[in-house]
Formats: C-alpha cells, structure tokens, sequence
C-alpha cells in the first residue's frame, strides 16, 4: 500500500487566519475573486425541478474580463451535516476543531485545485468542509484503504475482496452499477473508521464547479455576473435503494443535496435570516473546448441546448445583437433550438427570447417540448407565440434536426430531392421542414454549430441527428435505399475538427 501523501502535527502556537476567510483556505492556482450574492430569485415557479438565477457582485476595483461562452468557477464549501457526520466516522486522535498543521509527502499531480493548504494552521472539520470531493464514485484504491480502517475482520475481508483484481464482479455490483461514493461504504461498513490522512487519501480534492455566465461582457468588465443552475435536492427525490450483490449488501448514505447548489442555497438563507451579505469564491474557469462565439460573424449560427444549457447561448445572442447594430449586414442567420419540459414553468429566459425575435437577432426559436402538448401558453409573450416554430411530434432537441425530414410544403421530402428543395427553400410556415434549412445553413454557408446541455443523453443524440441528416445530404445525389452513416460521420468529425461543431456538456 502506498504511503498516504500528508501527514498531521499539532499546531502549538497559532491560529486559523479570519482576515480573509474563506480566501486564506483556498489553495486554487488561478486568481480567485470574493463576490457579494446580491440576488436569488427563480426561473420557474411551479416547474419539476426549481431553476435559480444568481447575481453576484464583483467587490471595488475587482475586474472579470470574458468572452461569450466562458464559465465562471464557484468555489464550494460541503454541507455541514455532511462534514459532521464524516468527523464522527474519523479514526484517530484528532479533534474535530483541534489545530494542526498539514505536511506534505509528496508533490500531487497539477491540477486547477491543489487541496489542502500545507504548513498553515487548519483543522479537521475545515480540511473536510473546504478540500474534500465527498460524492465521487468510490476507487479500487479507496476501497483498499478503507478496508485498512476497519476493526471487524469481516468487513474488512469483505472490502478486500471487493478492492481485489479477483473481485471484479463484487465491485460492478455494487459500486459501478449504483455509483456508489465512500460516503456510501462508511454507511455499509460500520467498523471503519479511517484517520484524518486516509481521508486526504481516498477523498480527491474539492473542484470548483463551473458556471456558464449569461450576461456578455462588452468592452467593459461589468460588476455584477450572473449564471442559471437547476438546484439538486436529493431529499425531494426518491431514495435511492440498497444493492445486493454476492450477498453483500450496499447501503446509502443519506446525502440530501448538491455541493454548489445546496452551498448557494445555504447562503441565501442565511441572508435572508441574518440580513448578512454572504460571499462566494470564484474564478475564470478555463475555456479548455473553445466555447465560443465563431470568429466570423457572417457565418450562420445554430445554437442548440436544453434546459440550463441556455445560459451561455443568451451571452452569445447579446454578443450578436451588439454586432448587429454596428454592422447589420454582416451578421449571418440565428438559429436557437431550445427544449424544456413544459412552456408554461420552464422556458427560461422567455422575454429575452421574444426581444432577439423582436430585434432579429434571432433569425428563428425552434421550440420542443419534452412533457407538453398542444398550443403555446398565452402568457408567453406574443412574439413567441406568432413566431417561434414548435414542430409537431417533436419532443426533444434532436427531434427538429433528424432524418427522415420532416415534410415540406409540397409533401415528403427525400434526401435525393433534397438539393432540389434548398435551392428555393425559406421558412415561411410551421410546415416546412427545419431539417431542410439547417442543412442549407451547415452544409452550404459554412454555418457553426454549438450545443450546450446533458452529456450522457442530449448531446450524443444530437449527434447522432447531425450524423443521419448529413449522411442524407452526403448521398442526396445517389442511391439513397439505405443511409451510408459513416459518410455523415466523416462529415461531422471534420466539422469537429474545424470547429464549427462543439459542445459545452455536463454529466
């Protein structure tokens, strides 16, 4: 077993810094900013799952110079009945408030996030609050460590096992296929109880958690930013069940909500309470895919997402409206695909939406519906409701780009008739094929393509459209029988490598 990378010693003399708490405790390797929450209001009273909007304040001489497309990073703090209740599973001698000091063994690989703050004075509870990834799916390593902590021989033979090369079906069992964390092992296996330096093992450091900012930043940095989450409550939803696997039984840890959310959520509460400004941590968080807006901003634009993913996709309709005004001719056609559960709670963003309609930066809204029918609410604005395209039969955002195409004014399309079609194609009536025009606007004008949203559903389905409608496009002059995928595949990759096609995406 590997040597744990800190170790502990008492802190005689000092104390843990309050001058700048909680910026003394964060050991980031980019600049970290302390902002004022100013606002929390929501974006959709009524809806399945609450989406808030924050509103933060830069303090005085404080700047954030961005680009449409960039995230900020919120610096996190885990919830306190999570930190308790660890402290009271940690073996050891140490105090949960006592004073220490962290050395350092061995140098960590870089990250954006190094952990802990060594050869400064903390404490337990503040190693666990502000430095450890609680919730992450549990490691063979960690498994093995932990089985080191457990005073019941069972238990213990029963985490090496699972730990163990040999005990691969143990570990799928119960750990890949319930995502099981080692909150969720501490629950399971009583009798372990691992010290303060196994916990900096087998926990990796608390990351930041990315934010897409809304607002478009112009020439001046503004002092106020804001961003969209949907909060995470896992005490509304179901509980997950216990899984059985070899005769071993997993039990869940009673987690009840997300780190960033639920921090967020804490400090509004406290502010409401108090009357207190509650601060928050950020940083710029690093535009590692290229998110952005194209560089040319004739080429067309088709910006898809779903649910929250709107939030970088408004920056970018700022960011074009702007343009507009000063080169109005110069601006290639807008398309926003956007789909939510139900119109009447969760389109976010409505009365922006109807002013880029109104103003035409956005050329066309396509609208989809997941858990709705019928039509549009009349409270939604007007615009919305005379302009916005909401195809029949389309439920999700790659309902509106798939192949078959949907039928045009003068009846079904197929893909060999498709340049036929584009060549006296517009978008006049609910009708006509979306599919027609936004292979006219990739496959023609150079248009970019940017999808924001889920990734393990969402985007790769979205793909998954582009890959057949570009296949169709591929082979609209052949023998179209059947649809050749891999030359719509081809296509989509060189796009890719072009960077006309990219994703913002989250697990």
């Amino acid at each position: 077993m590997n040597a744990c990378r800190y170790h502990s010693v008492p802190c005689v003399h000092g104390s843990v810094s309050v001058g700048n708490f909680p910026l003394d405790l964060l050991n980031a390797s980019c600049k970290v900013l302390d902002c004022v929450l100013t606002s929390l209001h929501c974006m959709n009273e009524g809806g399945l799952k609450p989406t808030y909007r924050a509103f933060l304040k830069l303090e005085d001489g404080d700047k954030l110079l961005y680009r449409p497309g960039d995230s900020i990073a919120v610096y996190a703090h885990n919830d306190e009945v999570d930190v308790s209740w660890l402290l009271q599973r940690m073996g050891g001698d140490l105090s949960p408030d006592q004073l220490i000091v962290l050395k350092q063994d061995s140098i960590p690989r870089k990250s954006i996030f190094r952990g802990p703050p060594v050869d400064v004075p903390i404490t337990p509870r503040l190693v666990i609050r502000h430095h450890l990834e609680l919730h992450s799916l549990a490691s063979r390593k960690t498994i093995r460590l932990l089985a080191n902590c457990c005073s019941d021989k069972e238990e213990r033979q029963i985490l090496l096992k699972m730990g163990a090369r040999d005990g691969t079906q143990l570990y799928d069992g119960l750990i890949k296929k319930a995502s099981a964390t080692a909150m969720d092992l501490l629950a399971t296996f009583v009798s372990c109880h691992p010290n303060l330096e196994t916990l900096l093992e087998i926990f990796s450091p608390l990351a930041a958690r990315p934010y897409s900012l809304i607002d478009e930043c112009g020439e001046e940095s503004p002092q106020e930013l804001s961003f969209a989450f949907t909060m995470i409550d896992f005490s509304k939803e179901p509980r997950s069940s216990d899984v059985t696997c070899d005769g071993v039984t997993l039990k869940r840890y009673n987690r009840q909500s997300g780190v960033a959310t639920g921090y967020i959520r804490r400090l509004w509460e406290e502010k409401i309470k108090n009357e207190a400004s509650p601060h928050i941590c950020i940083s710029l968080h690093p535009n590692l895919n290229n998110f952005f807006h194209p560089l040319d901003a004739s080429d067309p634009l088709i910006l898809i997402c779903a649910g929250t993913g709107i939030a970088p996709f408004i920056s970018f309709l700022k960011y074009r409206r702007r343009l507009k005004l000063t080169q109005p001719s110069k601006i290639g056609d807008t398309w926003l695909i956007f789909g939510c559960r139900n119109p009447n709670f969760d389109l976010l963003f409505a009365e922006e939406l109807a002013s880029f309609l109104k103003d035409a930066t956005l050329t066309q809204l396509c609208l989809v519906f997941s858990r709705f029918s019928g039509s549009l609410p009349p409270h939604l604005h007007e615009v919305i409701r005379s302009k916005a395209l909401v195809p029949p039969g389309c439920k999700y955002v790659q309902d509106c780009i798939s192949f078959p195409l949907a039928a045009s004014a003068s009846g079904d399309a197929s893909a060999a008739e498709l340049p036929g079609l584009l060549d006296n194609f517009h978008i006049s009536s609910s009708d006509i094929g979306v599919s027609l025009k936004l292979t006219q606007l990739v496959c023609e004008q150079g248009g970019h393509i940017r999808v924001c949203g889920d990734a393990k559903g969402m985007a790769p389905a979205v793909a998954s459209a582009w890959t057949t409608l570009f296949a169709a496009w591929k082979q609209s002059s052949k023998d179209v029988n059947s649809v050749d995928l891999k030359a719509g595949a081809e296509f989509l990759a060189q796009l890719r490598e072009e960077e006309r096609y990219i994703e913002d995406v989250w697990c």
